[in-house]
C-alpha cells in the first residue's frame, strides 16, 4: 500500500518494501558543514547570490544585482516578452550584463561588445548572437504558446540549433516562455541537486555532464521534484541551487558551458 507516502515520492521507482525512493532523507548543509533545514538553506545561499563569495581562489561567486534580478522576475512572471526583454534574458544567462554598473545606475548596462553588436568576445571564443536573437524575436508568438511537452521539445531543438546557442541557452528561453513551468538549467544547480540527494557536504566534487532534452526531462527535472516537491520552484530556490553548486565543482582549466 502507498498510504502515507507523499505524492511526488510515488513518481520515482521505489527501492524498498515501503515504497520510498533512495535518497528520500535528504540533507542540507551550510558552509560550516552543519546540517540546516531546507528553508534555512534557501535563505542562506540565496543571500550569497547577492553578496558574492570568494575564498582562496578556489570558489568565486560574483555579486548579482538586485535591480537586475527584479527585472528578470518581472519578465518571468508575465511581463511582455518584447525584443528588448529577449535580449535581456539572453544577456543575463550568458553573463553579458554588468551587474555592478546596472545596480549603481538602476538601469541595464551590458558589456560593450554585447551592447554594440550582440557579440561576446570573452574566453578567447568569439560569438555573434545576432542571427539567433533575431530569429527568436521574429517567432516569439509561436514560442510563447507552448501547450505540451512535445511542442516544448520541438522548440528546444529549434532554438538549440541556432548559431552560438545550444542546449543550456535553449532551456533558458523555454523557462521564460513558460513562466517557470520548465525550470531553468544550470550545471551548478545540477551539482547542488546531486549533493542534496546524495547527502554530501559542500566539498564533494562532481564532473560536468552534457545536457540534452531527455536528460533534462527525465533526470534534471526529476531531481528538482524529488527535492522540492514541484518543478516550478521560486527564484530564491534557483539562486540557492546556483550558489550551492559552486562548492561541488571540480577545478576546470576552461570555463564551463553553463
Amino acid at each position: 500500500k502507498m498510504a502515507g507516502i507523499p505524492l511526488f515520492a510515488r513518481l520515482f521507482k521505489p527501492c524498498n518494501a515501503l515504497g520510498y525512493f533512495k535518497g528520500v532523507i535528504m540533507k542540507f548543509y551550510n558552509l560550516e558543514h552543519r546540517e540546516i533545514s531546507k528553508d534555512e538553506w534557501i535563505l542562506y545561499y540565496s543571500e550569497i547570490y547577492y553578496s558574492g563569495y570568494h575564498k582562496y581562489k578556489k570558489v568565486k561567486i560574483g555579486k548579482s544585482s538586485r535591480f537586475v534580478e527584479n527585472l528578470i522576475e518581472r519578465i518571468l512572471h508575465g511581463e511582455d516578452l518584447n525584443p528588448k526583454n529577449i535580449i535581456l534574458i539572453h544577456a543575463w544567462k550568458t553573463g553579458n550584463v554588468n551587474h555592478k554598473l546596472s545596480e549603481e545606475q538602476k538601469g541595464i548596462v551590458y558589456y560593450p561588445w554585447y551592447q554594440n553588436d550582440l557579440k561576446d568576445n570573452r574566453f578567447h571564443n568569439k560569438k555573434d548572437y545576432t542571427e539567433a536573437i533575431t530569429h527568436i524575436t521574429n517567432n516569439i508568438q509561436r514560442y510563447t504558446n507552448i501547450g505540451d511537452a512535445l511542442k516544448a521539445e520541438k522548440i528546444f531543438y529549434e532554438i538549440k540549433d541556432l548559431p552560438n546557442l545550444g542546449a543550456v541557452y535553449a532551456i533558458n528561453f523555454i523557462y521564460f516562455f513558460t513562466h517557470g513551468e520548465y525550470p531553468i538549467y544550470d550545471c551548478f544547480a545540477n551539482f547542488a541537486l546531486k549533493g542534496i540527494i546524495e547527502e554530501q557536504i559542500p566539498n564533494f566534487q562532481y564532473s560536468y555532464e552534457k545536457i540534452d532534452w531527455q536528460v533534462y526531462q527525465n533526470e534534471y527535472i526529476s531531481k528538482i521534484v524529488k527535492v522540492f516537491g514541484k518543478n516550478n520552484i521560486e527564484r530564491r530556490t534557483d539562486q540557492a541551487l546556483y550558489v550551492y553548486g559552486h562548492f561541488f565543482q571540480k577545478p576546470q582549466k576552461t570555463k564551463p558551458c553553463c
